[in-house]
């Protein structure tokens, strides 16, 4: 069991540190919570990751660690080291609101296209919304999202915020001041709009290693959580994206 470990705990090693593409077509962005064992204190603890899209769809796992709650620092120190690794950037970054990752993405590469991720986006207004009003009112809203262009998706919005600012400006000021990143991905090939509008790549990764490791109920430490981590996405294929200029030329 020693020679097993220390021969799984080498390869996770390697793998964390290997080198990376300088740029990618798409990166997702997020972080999920596990129980991590500190001194004998068991908490919930985030561990942050990264999953790239290349310029033929190919998708990547490009790095995942320990996230201290989601701090900017935290953020900040993740991204630093995808950099140290080669990455300078990618066309477009899929994250949700977090402002400690935004303002972390923005100084360790900034530019200016961003994805907010709808899914974590919608039940934020609609927690703005008396529930009576949330089926009407979640209908109206993701009709934005599922348009044939972002003119018409404008359009939609523009029209949501005129009926609904008199009775639930709260919710509609929420949606607002994201609207402009909740669309960036309109400005992408219509085969990707669905992978874009969302992080639910990376949910299926997260979803997949607490399916896996449900029974062991918490981690002992940090160590054990990075390295069981590790043993179950090494196992994980991706499926590639469709991309249009390859399928074209093929």
């Amino acid at each position: 069991m020693s020679r097993i470990f220390h021969s799984l705990q080498e390869e996770c090693d390697g793998w964390r540190s290997r080198p990376l593409e300088p740029r990618y077509r798409y990166i997702h962005l997020d972080g999920v919570y596990f129980t991590v064992g500190y001194d004998g204190d068991y908490v919930k603890e985030p561990m942050l990751a990264a999953i790239g899209v290349k310029d033929d769809g190919e998708r990547e796992l490009l790095g995942y660690g320990p996230g201290n709650k989601e701090s900017y620092e935290a953020w900040k120190a993740f991204l630093q080291e995808l950099r140290e690794r080669g990455l300078q950037g990618a066309d477009l970054f899929v994250t949700d609101g977090s402002a400690a990752l935004i303002k972390a993405l923005e100084e360790v590469f900034p530019q200016p296209k961003r994805q907010r991720c709808v899914v974590h986006k919608l039940p934020g207004v609609l927690a703005k919304v008396p529930r009576h009003k949330q089926k009407e009112v979640s209908s109206e809203l993701k009709r934005i999202f599922y348009q044939e262009s972002k003119e018409v998706a404008y359009q939609e919005a523009e029209a949501f915020f005129a009926k609904w600012e008199p009775v639930i400006p709260e919710a509609v000021r929420c949606l607002e001041k994201d609207l402009e990143e909740c669309l960036s991905f309109y400005d992408f090939p219509r085969e990707h709009w669905k992978y874009l509008r969302s992080n639910n790549c990376l949910e299926r990764v997260f979803g997949e290693v607490k399916r896996r490791t449900r029974l062991m109920g918490a981690f002992r430490n940090e160590k054990s959580c990075t390295l069981v981590f590790f043993a179950v996405i090494r196992a994980l294929r991706f499926r590639r994206i469709p991309t249009p200029e390859i399928s074209h030329r093929t």
